[in-house]
């Protein structure tokens, strides 16, 4: 979907179809594009920084004005176990100002596997009971994952964070492993999406460590049941006459919206 032929949304969506004959079709950082209609927006909120520094980009995260919740269908809130019970239920609050009748659920980042890249085996969450670890990252929130770190007993005895979607080069990695040496680290752990553009860096002088984690909703997983199923509902309902797929609707205008609260 990345690549220049399918820079357009809704070209992509219909190659999809075309080649992949999907049920479903995901959109990720797709609830600006308002030329390609949805069946529905879920929006995710990161309880750590909630509202991108309250700026719009390039001064803070925000693409666009929190009031724009209203178009949303569902507020995810995220990582609702790296801040104090309270701010989440203020978090609530500010959300329901700008849609007050939004759907809203709660999600936490869970660490579900520890790989060794360097072995391609798996290590049990407690190796940092007993060993050292230097950690990197080049993600949008680089404290989330030292929190989740943090929740696994590892403080990294170095942390250094890259631009998000930073493209490691050989310098960079070599660089930052002799320093995690100086440093007495054992190994080097990082997330699932750093990893995967380290696939080239092999003889490395330390071990890389790759860091796995799960969304899972902690509230409103029935919420989000209910809007699937009326939307699987109201797919079959437009399906065309003779059992075939009619390959007009999902990329132009939305089906019936379910009533959830």
């Amino acid at each position: 979907m990345g690549s220049d032929k399918y820079n357009n949304r809704i070209a992509a969506g219909k190659a999809a179809i075309k080649n992949y004959d999907p049920d479903v079709i995901v959109l990720d950082d797709g609830f600006q594009h308002r030329r390609l209609a949805r069946d529905l927006d879920i929006v995710m909120v990161d309880a750590t920084e909630p509202f991108g520094y309250g700026h719009l980009l390039p001064r803070g995260l925000l693409r666009e004005k929190p009031r724009a919740l209203r178009r949303a269908d569902m507020v995810v809130i995220t990582r609702c176990d790296q801040v104090p019970r309270e701010q989440v239920e203020i978090l609530h609050g500010r959300i329901r100002r700008y849609a007050p009748e939004i759907s809203i659920a709660e999600a936490i980042h869970q660490p579900v596997r520890l790989r060794n890249l360097s072995e391609k085996d798996d290590l049990k969450f407690d190796w940092f009971d007993w060993n050292k670890a230097a950690a990197f990252c080049g993600i949008a929130n680089p404290e989330a994952f030292r929190n989740t770190l943090a929740t696994l007993g590892c403080e990294p005895v170095l942390f250094e964070t890259f631009e998000d979607h930073n493209h490691y080069t050989a310098e960079q990695v070599e660089d930052f492993v002799a320093r995690a040496m100086r440093a007495g680290a054992d190994a080097v752990v990082t997330t699932q999406k750093d990893a995967v553009k380290l696939a080239d860096f092999v003889d490395l002088k330390l071990p890389i460590l790759e860091l796995n984690i799960e969304m899972r909703l902690q509230t409103g997983a029935e919420i989000l049941k209910e809007w699937l199923v009326t939307l699987s509902s109201g797919l079959n309902a437009e399906a065309a006459p003779d059992g075939s797929e009619n390959d007009s609707g999902p990329l132009t205008e939305p089906t019936r919206r379910p009533n959830v609260g």
